[in-house]
Order: structure tokens, then sequence, then C-alpha cells
């Protein structure tokens, strides 16, 4: 089992663990031992409601696939036609983004290939679509 997660299952309640890794992160930065991280956030993180971007079912099949289509998978997001899907169109990450800690013990990045969230993919492949929703 995941340490971290153990020591999570032991607190059980995370804005308690938050708060003692605050105290921790701020008496390291003071001694210098870590530096402050430039990826921080505050626990829970905020979020702007109007800036979440619903994801489609990934179990929802469409009925007739349009040829216009916006690839799906993560750090790609373009246009393509389904009909002219090359087999190294996509340049995507293959992972899941894992945020960081917040004291900056343990760093954000792609569990592909550890990069930030908006760098270039790290695989090539087919694009995945959807529909083009036009408004």
């Amino acid at each position: 089992m995941d340490p971290i997660l153990c020591i999570a299952l032991l607190y059980g309640d995370t804005f308690r663990m938050a708060a003692d890794q605050r105290k921790v992160r701020e008496d390291l930065e003071e001694r210098g031992i870590i530096a402050p991280s430039k990826f921080l956030h505050e626990h829970p993180a905020e979020v702007d409601p109007d800036q979440v971007i619903a994801q489609p079912d990934p179990h929802q099949k469409p009925e007739a696939p349009d040829n216009n289509q916006v690839c799906t998978n993560w750090g790609c997001g373009k246009d393509f036609e389904a009909d002219r899907n090359d087999p190294k169109a996509c340049c995507h990450h293959s992972g899941r983004f894992e945020f960081g800690s917040e004291h900056g013990l343990w760093p954000e990045g792609w569990s592909c290939c550890r990069r930030a969230w908006d760098e270039l993919g790290c695989a090539l492949g087919k694009h995945v679509g959807q529909p083009r929703v036009h408004q």
C-alpha cells in the first residue's frame, strides 16, 4: 500500500493533514532545506466552475461518426478527419497527471513521463475522437 495513502487514512481529516504539511513545508523553507514550490495550491484546490469542461461519456458511442472530430487524448486536443487518422498522428500523454504534494516534497507531472501539465505529449498513436460540437 502507498505510504502517503496510509498517512492520509491515519489522519482521517485531510484538512488537518494539509495544515500539518503546511507547517512542515514552512519550517523546511525557513531552514533553506527546500525552495518554495511554484506549483503550490491551497487545499482543497479552488476551481472556477466556468472553466470546468465536462468530459464526454467514454461508454457512449456516437450514432453516426462525424468526419470532423476533435481528439480527446490528453495533451492533444487537435481537430482531425476520421478517415485520415494516421497511426502516428497524435502526440499525447499515455498516463495520468499526478498532482504534487502541498509541501512540495514530490513533484507534479504526468505518470508516463514526469513532464509538466502544459508540455508536449510523450507518446505517438492514432487520434481518439469525438464529433466536433459546432456552436
